[in-house]
C-alpha cells in the first residue's frame, strides 16, 4: 500500500531529529567557542544548510549568512525555498516527483507528521 510507513523508519527519523537537537544544544552553549567566533568579526557565515541548528549559530552571532544546501531536508520551506508538495517529495517518503493521489496524499500527511516532529524537537533546544 502506498500510504504505509514503517513503525521502525520513524523510529529511525526520531531518533536523527533528536540527535540534531542534542547536537544543536551542545553548539549552542558552547560559549567559549561562540565568543571565539564573534572576535573574529566575520562580516558573513556561510553555513551547511542541512542541520537546522546552523542558522541558530548564525543568528546567535548576530551575522547575515549564505545556506548551502547540499540535499534539502524539510526546512527548505522555513528558509523560503519553494517545495510545492505536488510534486516536491518530503524527506524520507521514498516518493518521486511524479505522484499519483496516493503518493501526493502521503506526501502531504508525512509533511504534517515531519511538521509536528520538527516543531517538538526544536523545542527542546
Amino acid at each position: 500500500m502506498v500510504l504505509s510507513f514503517p513503525r521502525e523508519d520513524l523510529s529511525h527519523y526520531l531518533d536523527f531529529m533528536n540527535h540534531l537537537a542534542y547536537q544543536c544544544h551542545v553548539i549552542l552553549n558552547e560559549s567559549e567557542t561562540l565568543n571565539s567566533l564573534k572576535d573574529e568579526k566575520f562580516d558573513i557565515t556561510v553555513i551547511d544548510g542541512f542541520n537546522p541548528c546552523s542558522f541558530l549559530v548564525a543568528e546567535k552571532l548576530g551575522l547575515p549568512f549564505v545556506a548551502v544546501f547540499p540535499g534539502t531536508f524539510a526546512n527548505g520551506p522555513q528558509v523560503g525555498i519553494p517545495s510545492p508538495l505536488s510534486y516536491v517529495p518530503v524527506f524520507y517518503s521514498n516518493l518521486a516527483d511524479h505522484m499519483d493521489f496516493w503518493g501526493r496524499l502521503k506526501n502531504c500527511l508525512m509533511s504534517l507528521i515531519s511538521a509536528i516532529v520538527q516543531n517538538q524537537v526544536q523545542t527542546k533546544i
